[in-house]
């Protein structure tokens, strides 16, 4: 056992990683341009200086020359960068390029495409003053393995037609290159404000991190070398070209398929003696990699003739390793509970979080399916997981539900990797699915279950006559007692956790389960009587000591 545990608690920290991604846009000013005293040569060190100090993994610049990159590269030399000239598609004309911190940041593909009616060949597109292009990537952070799109782009400033149909064209090419969902970030100067009408669609597509980040700067980032001045307030949406009293928020960073955006600064301080390193101020944020979540989705039953809601858990890293499948456990709710009763009321996903980043428990997927009754409270007809006269709820969780949700997610699908648990009539089923079906389950958890006796709840509900009736047929100790010795070997294969407060009004059904189990020898069987009742705390209590028990059954299965 101390093996399992020690084994458990290496593979749950493999996993447990978190990380966040700093990504910058930063419209350098073009090198060749007559700026006087805010010449390139004049302010070239502080770029290097805020770089080394801010410290993006990957950072788009829009308006370089190729000598300004290849002075970025010699001075801060763990960044590579890719680009082409935008008048020729090699070195001539301003460079969209994308530079990546080589060190925490893999280059796995990359090109470069024309804002244009032909985006494949150097060209002007609409009514655009200037070539203008979008630099595409696909990077791997190595710490976290994850995969994800960086887009860096710069708009034209006086063609309307030009703006509008170019980010049509990016918004068209994002959807294209990342049909698989990975996280996609596009930065860059567009020339517009946050109200354009030409940002519609993207805001359908992408989140822009000015407004939707944890902390937000509101001021803008055009500058024009000082000629802007300083907002305390929200940027002006609406003012005209003509109203120079506030810096311009016009360069981007939008993002998606990433948890949430921390952040999203801009940068103001003074670098090298220089207050204004360019005329645009750098703007960053920090884009936190996909926690753990849960999701609510709807499965189409042949079998019952409707639709059933669930939930899933899916684990810290899900989307990391396109190819990693997961041990799965099928989370049972309660009377008059639905499929959002373990994640609402029970803080299912923060104590599974806690006991999967502290090593207690391995990386699961875990499903919590619907079996609510069609009335108001949730009970009355069709409440429950048993086979009814006309609702057949056992032969779809096993001939539907399963299948279905181990074909829709991530999931390793076989007994060894598969487990269930259920608290108060979810604990039923549990003990229900694992009885009837051993050959499903590597480990079963009925918590606080009814597992013998009639129940005496709902008077004067005919709704409910044959809920109770199925109950008291169903009797789970008898079900052990009286099986065939082909059928008690098969359900004594399965680990078994039963768990039941001593102040609970079914603690007898618990303790006369684990009795008949241990008369037969069943090798594992884990009884646990705890201090409390029939409540969502003693469950919530519960949970950790559930996700364990499953793992190290789940961890035994693994190869040595």
């Amino acid at each position: 056992m101390k093996k399992v545990l020690l084994s458990l608690f290496a593979l749950a920290l493999s996993f447990s990683s978190w990380a966040s991604i700093r990504v910058m846009s930063y419209n350098i000013r073009l090198g060749v341009a007559k700026d006087g005293d805010n010449a390139w040569e004049l302010r070239k060190e502080a770029t290097p200086a805020m770089l080394r100090d801010i410290r993006p993994e990957v950072f788009g610049v829009q308006e370089a020359y190729d000598f300004q990159i290849a002075y970025i590269l010699e001075q801060c030399p763990e960044y590579r960068a890719v680009g082409v000239g935008r008048d020729d598609g090699q070195a001539r004309g301003e460079h969209m390029s994308v530079f990546y911190d080589s060190s925490r940041i893999e280059l796995l593909e990359w090109g470069t495409y024309w804002l244009s009616e032909t985006p494949d060949v150097p060209s002007y597109g609409w009514d655009a003053e200037c070539r203008r292009t979008a630099t595409w990537t696909l990077m791997r952070e190595i710490a976290s393995g994850q995969k994800f799109y960086f887009v860096n782009t710069h708009l034209d400033h006086v063609g309307v037609a030009a703006r509008k149909n170019g980010l049509a064209l990016i918004y068209n090419k994002i959807k294209e290159m990342n049909p698989g969902g990975l996280p996609m970030v596009l930065t860059g100067d567009f020339n517009v404000l946050p109200d354009d009408k030409g940002l519609t669609e993207l805001n359908t597509l992408m989140k822009s991190a000015r407004f939707n980040s944890v902390e937000a700067d509101s001021i803008g980032s055009f500058n024009g070398f000082g000629k802007y001045g300083m907002s305390s307030g929200a940027p002006k949406l609406n003012d005209s070209k003509k109203e120079k009293g506030t810096l311009r928020p016009i360069d981007y960073i939008y993002y998606s398929g990433f948890d949430e955006s921390l952040c999203f600064k801009v940068v103001t301080e003074t670098y090298a003696g220089k207050k204004f390193i360019s005329d645009h101020y750098p703007v960053y944020s920090d884009l936190a990699l996909k926690s753990s979540r849960v999701e609510a989705a709807v499965i189409d039953s042949k079998i019952l003739g409707a639709q059933k809601k669930y939930n899933v858990y899916l684990p810290e890293g899900y989307d990391l390793e396109p190819g990693r499948k997961y041990p799965v456990l099928y989370l049972l709710h309660g009377a008059k509970g639905t499929f959002n009763t373990w994640p609402k009321s029970y803080n299912m996903k923060t104590i599974t979080d806690w006991r999967i980043n502290s090593g207690f428990c391995l990386p699961m997927i875990i499903i919590m399916p619907d079996a609510s009754g069609e009335d108001a409270d949730h009970a009355g007809k069709h409440m429950g997981y048993f086979n009814y006269s006309d609702w057949k709820y056992e032969d779809f969780f096993i001939g539907e539900f399963i299948p279905a949700m181990e074909a829709r997610y991530r999931i390793i699908g076989d007994r060894a990797h598969r487990a269930i648990a259920g608290l108060s009539m979810g604990g039923c089923g549990t003990a229900l699915f694992a009885l009837h079906h051993p050959e499903y389950f590597s480990s079963a958890c009925p918590l606080s279950a009814r597992l013998q006796g009639r129940p005496d709840a709902y008077p004067g509900r005919d709704d409910m006559k044959e809920y109770i009736d199925l109950i008291e047929l169903n009797d789970m100790p008898e079900y052990v007692k009286n099986a065939n010795p082909q059928q008690q070997k098969t359900i004594s294969e399965i680990r078994w956790y039963i768990d039941c407060g001593d102040d609970d009004y079914l603690v007898d059904g618990s303790v006369n389960l684990w009795r008949e189990m241990r008369a037969l020898d069943f090798p594992c069987v884990q009884l646990r009587i705890r201090e409390g009742t029939h409540q969502q705390e003693y469950w919530r209590t519960a949970l950790p000591e559930v996700l364990t028990f499953v793992s190290i059954g789940f961890a035994a299965a693994e190869p040595k």
